[in-house]
């Protein structure tokens, strides 16, 4: 077995692993317990035929035969970067995150109104940022 097979496998395994099985949070790796059993039954069907050599030679052959087929080519420029940005614009909106991924952001929000009644900011690593942000809070307040 190969150091990147292993390497892969190890991986791979601590992924399926926290999907089940809770001993300490790992951050993106429990990310698999989270998703329909059906998700979590196809990467793990995905995963394991990728660590077999064979599959993983004809999924790479079968991405290269792919990859030479152009049909875009034939399409002008502009209709083409058309398509890709509201393709691009579709997938954003159809693939929103029940859960905010913003760190402090709300907790920035909660915070705006405070600051602007009582005049007292926050001391973090990014004073001016927050000064911004508040400043833009009283603008929005006196419209």
């Amino acid at each position: 077995m190969k150091r990147a097979q292993l390497v892969a496998g190890v991986f791979f395994t601590l992924h399926i692993l926290s999907a089940y099985w809770f001993p300490f949070p790992l951050w993106g790796a429990d990310m698999l317990a989270f998703l329909p059993t059906w998700v979590q039954g196809f990467c793990a069907l995905f995963g394991a035929l990728l660590l077999w050599t064979p599959a993983r030679r004809r999924l790479l052959a079968n991405l290269v035969r792919a990859s030479r087929w152009r049909p875009w080519q034939r399409v002008p420029t502009v209709f083409f970067s058309l398509g890709m940005g509201m393709g691009g614009v579709a997938a954003f909106v159809a693939l929103t995150s029940a859960n905010a991924l913003l760190g402090d952001g709300y907790l920035y929000l909660n915070e705006l109104p405070l600051v602007t009644e009582t005049g007292v900011y926050r001391v973090d690593r990014a004073p001016v940022v927050f000064w911004l942000v508040a400043q833009l809070h009283k603008l929005g307040n006196s419209l």
